[in-house]
């Protein structure tokens, strides 16, 4: 009897673990439907163009530091501050870029609130750091003009290697602090909320200390970047200038003799002698003067190529600020005025400047890697075995 009983109660354990299996899969499969049904067509473009920030941010970034561990011509100080900048950029590309999208797709957070914090943190990490990433290489450019000399060797590798350390410290204390208060200290952690949750801004006041925060931050994050970077630039276009005319001109003079010395590549060397008579002693100047010509046109042609080099640079540098403006400037900006202004909050402006701000991460190794000459010979190489195959 007792064995019967416990058969009915095996039955009806089973049968309610059935129903509650079927009830489970009838929700998700509810939920699988109305997502389908509501991801609307804005929803679809804006994961159509983060999917492709996304692969050419990871791609390009993976490209850059494969290519700086496998080429030990690569492996230098000049592009220590690339390899740096492309890990967090390979970072926003693989993970926080895709989180983001999910979340404004779906409309809430679908993990823990611990995965969130992570998530933001891991994202605010690596897109502050990007940005600080231009000021360490500008800085660089601008001593190694300013200061060929002095900053050269282990001196420049200690420097360029403690700034990246500083940077990424900086990074962190910048906007994980500020994230853990807006999490907890204003009781959003039971929101199943994540991004959307951090940037309230309908539940902001401009004398809020969340609203403080935040623009704490973009400030010291973007607003005071910008014009640092753009003083360092107009200082290093100022400097080329000044090299430029530094540099010997065509013609030179000997001021003894009233001899005039041309100087051109590839040409010889004149000397147009008075009518007077020549002795020994003219000779033997003459052979000196010839060595410091020699001398005065090696040392012409080495600044020369100095200069040109220079010159390059400043055209990528240019590159870099455009980049660096257009992609992080809109974002930055919405940040900053609508704790002020909370009914000038447009969904599409947002995405867009959303969107642009991550595409900086797919963008950056085309502006600082492939513009050098190494990391292209590299990669045409590579292309060239792959396709050989």
């Amino acid at each position: 009897m007792s064995s019967i009983k416990n058969a009915r109660a095996i039955l009806i354990l089973l049968s309610a673990s059935d129903f509650e299996n079927s009830t489970f899969s009838y929700n998700a499969s509810l939920k699988i439907e109305y997502l389908e049904q509501n991801v609307s067509v804005y929803d679809t473009i804006l994961i159509f163009l983060t999917c492709i920030v996304s692969v050419l941010a990871t791609l390009g970034n993976l490209l850059v530091i494969y290519f700086y561990f496998f080429n030990k011509r690569l492996q230098t100080v000049n592009n220590f501050p690339l390899l740096s900048l492309s890990v967090a950029d390979l970072i926003v590309g693989l993970y926080p870029i895709n989180a983001n999208t999910l979340e404004a797709v779906l409309g809430y957070w679908p993990f823990t609130n611990l995965f969130c914090e992570f998530t933001l943190v891991l994202d605010y990490l690596c897109c502050q750091s990007s940005i600080y990433h231009i000021i360490i290489i500008s800085i660089d450019r601008y001593l190694l003009i300013k200061q060929p000399l002095k900053y050269r060797g282990d001196r420049r590798k200690y420097a360029v290697k403690l700034s990246i350390l500083l940077l990424w410290m900086v990074s962190f204390f910048l906007w994980a602090p500020s994230i853990t208060i807006n999490k907890y200290a204003f009781g959003r952690s039971s929101e199943r909320l994540c991004y959307k949750g951090f940037l309230r801004f309908d539940k902001m006041s401009i004398y809020s200390f969340d609203a403080y925060i935040l623009i704490t931050s973009v400030g010291l994050g973007y607003f005071i970047v910008l014009p640092v970077v753009i003083f360092i630039y107009i200082k290093i276009y100022f400097l080329i200038k000044i090299q430029n005319k530094i540099i010997p001109t065509a013609c030179c003079y000997d001021n003894r003799y009233h001899n005039r010395i041309l100087i051109t590549e590839g040409s010889t060397v004149t000397l147009d002698g008075s009518k007077a008579e020549i002795s020994n002693d003219v000779k033997l100047k003459k052979k000196q003067s010839n060595e410091s010509v020699k001398n005065l046109k090696t040392s012409y042609l080495l600044k020369q190529k100095d200069l040109i080099r220079h010159k390059k640079s400043l055209k990528v540098i240019i590159r870099i600020l455009l980049v660096f403006v257009i992609t992080w400037f809109p974002y930055n900006l919405q940040m900053m005025l609508l704790p002020y202004c909370l009914n000038c909050f447009n969904r599409l402006a947002f995405d867009i400047s959303n969107v642009l701000s991550y595409s900086n991460s797919a963008v950056n190794p085309f502006v600082y890697a492939f513009v050098s000459p190494e990391f292209r010979s590299s990669f045409y190489k590579k292309i060239k075995k792959i396709f050989r195959f």
